[in-house]
């Protein structure tokens, strides 16, 4: 009879082992690595129901950006990197410097800050998390070009965009000094467009459907990018997808992309694509190797190089039978480099419907790859690098995966085990009994 009480007390133990263990796996909804948000809420970011918002007294002027709640959600993951989830309107309407006080006040673009993350770290924005979705409820990504037409956001780590509908706002009549539309860009980490992202565009001047949308880069706009740039589109509708970074012209303190960029577009709806160079304005270019592929979507136009000149050594070009592109343009009449020399750089395998006109340098008549200037289009350039970023976070994960998990799981087993062996023993006792 002791040894039968003994044995029940090691149950218990074991039992109250293996929920003590239990409890330190994170619950999914109040994870550490997770922030729910929304432009107006009060709580901490923890569940859904206690969203972040924007900090106390927020509005959007200049060096206001840090108490938007991107900035502060974003603040609170910069040590673990994890999962941003949006569950009402999150409005982005500011930037550093230049907030326009007034429609009648043209200014340049400028970045929204954001904090600098941690080696290695990864960042997913969404609106569907722990199997709920909160675009059923309204929930969205707002780009307020209306009420700040200067922003700029380039992400600190790889980040992902997936599951999450961006409602794009601006007044046509009421552009920034530089004619270009809101720039999201992947910072020269890896940048991917999942294939759930639905992008609308609001014409606030009309008060319906717009024709504009916002642009896309691989690289950065106020920063030199030392190694390389790897973006993949699989979904939403963006007026430019550029490969490289938005420099302004030779200047070296910006814009550059040292190492290979590399656009992957899988799918989507853009009007133009550039791998190097920008369109609106002369711009730095990449130094390494560029690689463009296009494997689906909607394309308007292709342009290989734009620009400043190409000095980087190749070009690696596929375009596959499910892509859609309306024109594929090696560079504009206004390219300032050689075109011979940039069309020697350039490999394509094509193996869609695609009619790509080459030019032919042995004839003495001018063979221009385009006649069109692409200053007015509103697409942006595509990219996607191989090895052209310094880590490859894993993907699909939600958050990182903490150590403690490898040995709460090694615990509960050896708990099952002599459970079980107990229970054997007790069944034993009581036939000998």
């Amino acid at each position: 009879m002791k040894k039968l009480i003994t044995l029940l007390a090691i149950a218990v133990l074991m039992t109250l082992l293996i929920a003590s263990a239990t409890a330190l796996i994170p619950s999914a909804a109040s994870s550490s690595n997770v922030v729910y948000i929304s432009s107006d809420g009060t709580g901490d970011g923890s569940t859904p129901d206690k969203p972040m918002g924007n900090a106390t007294g927020y509005k959007p002027d200049n060096d206001n950006d840090k108490k938007n709640v991107i900035y502060r959600a974003m603040e609170k993951l910069k040590e673990s990197g994890g999962t941003i989830v949006i569950v009402g309107d999150v409005v982005i309407d500011c930037t550093q410097a230049r907030v326009p006080q007034s429609r009648e006040e043209t200014l340049a673009p400028c970045e929204m800050r954001v904090p600098k993350f941690t080696t290695g770290t990864s960042l997913k924005i969404t609106s569907v998390y722990n199997g709920v979705d909160y675009r059923a409820k309204g929930a969205k990504l707002v780009l307020d070009y209306d009420t700040c037409n200067t922003t700029t956001l380039m992400f600190p780590c790889s980040t992902t965009l997936d599951e999450l509908d961006i409602l794009y706002k601006y007044h046509e009549d009421y552009p920034n000094s530089w004619k270009t539309d809101f720039m999201l860009g992947g910072g020269g980490y890896k940048f991917v467009i999942g294939s759930k992202v639905n992008v609308t565009s609001l014409n606030t001047k009309t008060n319906s459907a717009g024709s504009r949308y916002p642009m896309l880069l691989g690289g950065h706009r106020y920063s030199n990018i030392k190694n390389g740039t790897n973006i993949t589109v699989n979904s939403g509708t963006w007026s430019t997808v550029i490969a490289g970074s938005c420099g302004i012209g030779t200047n070296a303190s910006y814009g550059e992309v040292k190492g290979d960029a590399s656009l992957t577009v899988n799918g989507g709806k853009i009007t133009t694509v550039v791998g190097t160079g920008e369109i609106t304005q002369p711009s730095n270019s990449v130094y390494g190797a560029l690689a463009m592929t296009f494997t689906g979507g909607e394309i308007g136009k292709v342009y290989v190089s734009h620009g400043v000149p190409y000095p980087g050594s190749r070009i690696d070009i596929i375009i596959t039978n499910k892509a859609n592109i309306g024109e594929f343009i090696y560079a504009p009449n206004s390219y300032a480099g050689d075109l011979e020399e940039l069309v020697g750089k350039v490999s394509i395998k094509n193996t869609s419907s695609l009619k790509i006109n080459t030019p032919d340098f042995t004839k003495e008549t001018e063979a221009p790859s385009a006649t069109d200037d692409p200053a007015a289009e509103t697409a942006a350039p595509e990219k996607e690098t191989k090895k052209a970023y310094e880590y490859d976070p894993e993907l699909g994960l939600d958050f990182p995966v903490i150590p403690s998990v490898i040995w709460v799981m090694l615990i509960i087993a050896a708990a099952v085990i002599l459970a079980v062996k107990i229970v054997m023993n007790i069944i034993k006792l009581k036939k000998l009994g």
